[in-house]
C-alpha cells in the first residue's frame, strides 16, 4: 500500500534497540504490569514486574532506565526496569509516590524513589491538611512537587494513600538516611 503511513524519519527500528539501555517513563500502571513510553521508540512497551521485582513501587509518570527485549510471542517488553532518582526541581508539577520521612510541629520530610533526597513538607503549603491527624513517619503519601517563595522544591497536594506508619521491618529496610526520625531530632528548615 503506497499510502501506508511511513515511520518518522530517524525513529529507530524497535529491532535494532533490541538489549540496549532505553529511557522513559511509566506510561500507565495497574495491579503488576504496565507500559512504558520513550522518546526512542514509537508506541509503547509492556513490562510486568515478575520479570522486574526491583521496579516494586513505580507508578505513573516515573522516569525509568530498561532493556529492550523482545519477547517469546516476539513482541517488545521491557527488561531490568530500574527508577531514575532525579532532582526534586526537575520533577515540579509531577505527581509522586513516596513515604513521611518525619513529621512535627506542622512540617516534615517525604522520600520517595522517584527523587534524591528528601521533599520539605509543611502545612502552610497543604491547608488541607489543617485540623486534619498530623502525618506519621512511615505513612504512604502521594504529592505534587510545587516551589516554595524562594524557589525551594516542596510538597504540595499531599494525599494519604493508605495505611499507618512503616511497619517495624520495611523500616530497618530502609537506607538509613530514609528512616523515620523521632521528632524531638528534628531541626527547622532554614
Amino acid at each position: 500500500n503506497p499510502y501506508k503511513a511511513a515511520p518518522f524519519v530517524g525513529m529507530p527500528v524497535v529491532d535494532t534497540l533490541v538489549d540496549d539501555t532505553v529511557y522513559g517513563v511509566v506510561k500507565s500502571f495497574k495491579f503488576d504490569w504496565g507500559f512504558l513510553t520513550s522518546d526512542a521508540f514509537e508506541g509503547d512497551c509492556f513490562f510486568h514486574l515478575r520479570d522486574n521485582p526491583q521496579a516494586q513501587g513505580v507508578a505513573v509518570g516515573t522516569s525509568v532506565s530498561f532493556t529492550m527485549s523482545m519477547g517469546s510471542d516476539g513482541k517488545r517488553q521491557a527488561t531490568n526496569v530500574t527508577m531514575v532518582q532525579r532532582e526534586p526541581l526537575e520533577l515540579v508539577g509531577q505527581t509522586v509516590h513516596g513515604s513521611v520521612r518525619v513529621f512535627a510541629n506542622a512540617h516534615g520530610f517525604i522520600v520517595s524513589p522517584a527523587f534524591h533526597g528528601d521533599l520539605f513538607v509543611g502545612i502552610n503549603g497543604n491547608a488541607h491538611l489543617k485540623g486534619q491527624q498530623p502525618l506519621v513517619a512511615g505513612e504512604p503519601v502521594q504529592c505534587v512537587i510545587g516551589t516554595d517563595g524562594n524557589g525551594r522544591a516542596e510538597a504540595t497536594r499531599v494525599q494519604r494513600t493508605g495505611g499507618g506508619g512503616a511497619p517495624l521491618a520495611s523500616v530497618a529496610a530502609m537506607p538509613r538516611w530514609q528512616q523515620p526520625v523521632p521528632p524531638a531530632m528534628m531541626r527547622e528548615r532554614s
